[in-house]
């Protein structure tokens, strides 16, 4: 879902200090927008806390661990 493209288009639209914040439970998708975000003009933070939701529920129930990724437009 996420690409180069996708981070791209949204880094365009946060305004500065606007965060953009992922979470899955595939570990492989996760590198993956580790790396995106890494190549990104946005800069990697702590993701905040979030609800739990039903999918993370389903994960976590068939033994994947959420992965919360985020990262800010700078000021």
């Amino acid at each position: 879902l996420l690409d180069a493209a996708f981070v791209e288009l949204v880094t365009s639209r946060l305004e500065p200090g606007g965060l953009l914040h992922v979470a899955t439970d595939w570990a492989p998708y996760a590198e993956q927008i580790r790396e995106l975000l890494a190549a990104s003009a946005l800069q990697p933070v702590e993701a905040p806390p979030r609800p739990l939701t039903r999918f993370e529920r389903r994960g976590l129930a068939a033994g994947r661990q959420a992965h919360d990724l985020a990262a800010v437009k700078a000021a």
